[in-house]
């Protein structure tokens, strides 16, 4: 269950390259959850969320090898 007043915002985001920025269509006052996920043979690894953004880099899931091609990456925040 959401905390009263709470807003949602989910997209679709593809890029090329390994680090990666999503800025969310409208920024937060407070920021409950946030988080990234990828395709199955894509990890995230996010190293920094804002009430703004959430940074964070794709790996391919072996031995931490970083991602190089284009993928498609899909965002969930909740906050007010």
């Amino acid at each position: 269950m959401s905390p009263s007043g709470s807003n949602k915002q989910w997209g679709k985001y593809t890029n090329s390259g390994n680090d990666r920025v999503i800025t969310y269509p409208i920024a937060f006052s407070e920021l409950y959850y946030a988080n990234v996920i990828s395709s199955d043979n894509c990890e995230t690894f996010v190293y920094g969320i804002s009430n703004t953004n959430i940074n964070y880099r794709l790996c391919n899931g072996y031995n931490d090898d970083r991602w190089n091609g284009t993928q498609t990456s899909r965002l969930f925040a909740v906050g007010r």
